[in-house]
């Protein structure tokens, strides 16, 4: 052999280090997705209905979940203002805003909701199972 030529071996170690470290560099930025949705999609829907559906609240160490609406009343309402085509559609920032508005909100001081998210709201709510008379 000859000085400064690496081996077969140390050749492969080296070869095998660079492909895991490429994997490792592929599965770290290919995998990650964002939390918190941009658009109107399937994680934006999974994650409207979930805080439509539910309120979570810890107080002193207890975690009490309260029911608000049914599942097929807040997929009603998603599916109306994420819809382009209906008349109570809501373009994302907006949306965004209202919910911004709503997190930094005091206690009893709610911000007043998109209209079209009202209409949505009493449209879904007439056609849904928890409907009253």
């Amino acid at each position: 052999m000859r000085a400064g030529k690496p081996s077969p071996s140390e050749f492969r170690r080296r070869g095998l280090g660079l492909v895991s470290l490429l994997l490792l560099a592929a599965t770290l930025t290919g995998c990650y997705q964002n939390p918190d949705p941009t658009e109107y999609n399937a994680a934006a829907k999974k994650n409207f209905v979930a805080a439509c559906t539910t309120a979570v609240s810890a107080n002193k160490g207890t975690t009490t979940t309260t029911i608000i609406a049914d599942r097929d009343t807040c997929t009603c309402i998603y599916e109306k203002i994420s819809d382009t085509n209906d008349a109570d559609f809501i373009k994302w920032d907006d949306l965004k805003t209202y919910e911004d508005q709503q997190s930094k909100a005091k206690p009893g001081k709610l911000p007043t909701p998109p209209k079209h998210l009202t209409k949505a709201i009493e449209s879904c709510q007439k056609q849904g199972p928890v409907a009253k008379g």
